[in-house]
């Protein structure tokens, strides 16, 4: 008899759903040379406050390898689940101008085995509860933003900071989140020009690593 209970039990575990987080990234980037790990400042947000992203790229293999970084379009490659499995909307920000066809607006970072490299994101969480990622350097507009603000419903006194073209990240509202911070590279990056390359080392595609890295999860309450 209690091994009818115990069998009974344990196939209802198994038959159990998965809860709804198991849809929200993962670490499947953790088992390639290219390791992601992301973190933030602290764990609960509200309305007008800012995240503090960390993401750390990681050459995990035995080999040097090379990287890609945008710091222009920040945000665009984080992957964001609600409490209920439903992925967030991605979306372009208030971009004020556009990058030439065929330029990348980034550059590129070799590591060698063992090492890594930081890369600090900042998003603002305004009060429609949205995230709103700010570029990694300064805005490629110039003068006053007013206007644009105008035109967009945005407060006067809305950091400038974020109107450039980082991604904005459309929550459901008030609750936990978790977001994930997604690497991918494939043979067709390596026909870019590097508009934020600084020396030809930095425009250099030579052992690119090819491929996607998921970083670990990092879960989020917004207030």
């Amino acid at each position: 008899m209690k091994f009818s209970v115990i069998l009974v039990m344990a196939l209802a575990m198994l038959a159990a759903p998965a809860p709804a987080w198991a849809a929200g990234g993962g670490q499947t980037g953790q088992g390639s040379d290219v390791q992601i790990r992301l973190t933030t400042d602290k764990a609960e947000y509200g309305p007008g406050e800012e995240i503090h992203f960390l993401v750390q790229a990681v050459n995990g293999g035995s080999q040097p390898l090379r990287i890609l970084y945008d710091g222009t379009f920040v945000g665009r490659t984080m992957e964001c689940t609600a409490a209920n499995g439903e992925r967030c909307p991605n979306e372009g920000g208030y971009a004020t101008w556009s990058p030439k066809v065929g330029m990348y607006t980034g550059r590129t970072y070799l590591l060698q085995p063992g090492e890594s490299q930081a890369f600090n994101m900042d998003a603002l969480v305004d009060d429609h509860r949205q995230l709103i990622f700010s570029v990694s350097f300064a805005s490629q507009g110039s003068g006053s933003f007013l206007e644009f603000k105008k035109k967009r419903g945005l407060p006067l006194d809305f950091p400038d900071k974020y109107i450039a073209a980082g991604a904005i990240i459309r929550l459901a509202g008030p609750g936990k989140y978790r977001l994930a911070y997604a690497y991918s590279a494939e043979e067709l990056d390596k026909k870019w020009k590097f508009a934020g390359a600084a020396t030809p080392e930095e425009a250099s595609v030579d052992l690119l690593w090819l491929g996607r890295a998921v970083s670990n999860p990092v879960e989020i309450e917004i207030r």
